[in-house]
């Protein structure tokens, strides 16, 4: 059975594929400068065109990796990516629909959530007196979670990724559940991707493993720096990823002096560094 990512879109032609950013994925995967065969060879070998009763298409993975605007074949293919606050969440202070295709959508959303947390400086860690950073939450898990979400979407769901920070946690969202014979209790290890073409592009740029380490990877650089393991809820139409925000720091053993991001003064910063790091 053909995968839907490896489908032909007919409505679209090779000119919605954006031949530059094709070509430097081939000379960096290959490793040698990009190869002499015409691009209508390459795109089918890629996977990202086929030949459809003497007309090449791009397909629906090629779009989403290499299309100039693949929003407009599917529109549901964004990241409706939101600043909440109060308990409920139910002030929205910093949002945006996060359109391109996927590289570009992973890192513009890495970007979303990094203006829209806490970075700071901690003063003398346990081994060394030079100052080191610290995220609210670590931008590897981060960008782990947006990754493996775009990776693992179900396309045929008409509806977007969705991240959300809350005061508390970073909440990232995607349609589609688990796999047959996979369970949330398992998954550590397991590398069973529903869009195996993408997560081989993924991993060919560097923004994904394929070994089913994601998980193991996101749990190491939350604890790393004291924070929970990633919390995970599966249902059989969506699968959501939680990380938590800091927990408690021994503050005798460490001084936070809050970056100039947000908020923007050490002032401004004390109510938050009492309320993040010590409760």
């Amino acid at each position: 059975m053909l995968d839907y990512e490896m489908t032909p879109v007919v409505a679209a032609t090779l000119n919605d594929l954006d031949e530059k950013r094709v070509m430097a994925f081939l000379s960096s995967r290959l490793r040698a400068g990009a190869p002499t065969r015409s691009l209508d060879q390459q795109l089918q070998t890629l996977g990202a065109a086929r030949d459809t009763n003497g007309t090449i298409h791009p397909t629906v993975a090629g779009l989403l990796c290499f299309g100039n605007w693949p929003q407009f074949f599917f529109n549901h293919a964004t990241i409706l990516a939101g600043r909440l606050v109060g308990p409920l969440g139910t002030q929205i202070v910093d949002r945006a629909i996060i359109e391109g295709a996927l590289p570009e959508m992973i890192d513009r959303v890495v970007q979303f959530v990094t203006r829209n947390t806490r970075h700071g400086l901690r003063i003398g860690d346990l081994w060394t007196a030079r100052a080191q950073e610290v995220d609210e939450y670590p931008l590897d898990a981060v960008r782990e979670a947006i990754t493996n979400a775009c990776c693992h979407r179900d396309y045929l769901e008409r509806s977007p990724i969705q991240v959300k920070i809350y005061d508390d946690r970073l909440v990232v969202a995607n349609p589609g559940g688990l796999l047959p014979g996979l369970d949330v209790a398992h998954l550590e290890g397991q590398h069973r991707p529903r869009n195996p073409r993408l997560a081989e592009w993924l991993h060919s740029l560097g923004y994904v493993e394929r070994f089913g380490v994601g998980l193991i990877r996101m749990r190491e650089a939350m604890a790393k720096v004291g924070r929970p393991a990633p919390e995970i809820q599966a249902t059989p139409e969506s699968f959501v990823l939680t990380l938590r925000r800091p927990g408690p720091v021994d503050v005798q053993a460490a001084a936070i002096v809050m970056a100039a991001s947000t908020p923007s003064t050490v002032a401004e910063a004390r109510p938050w560094y009492a309320q993040a790091w010590r409760q």
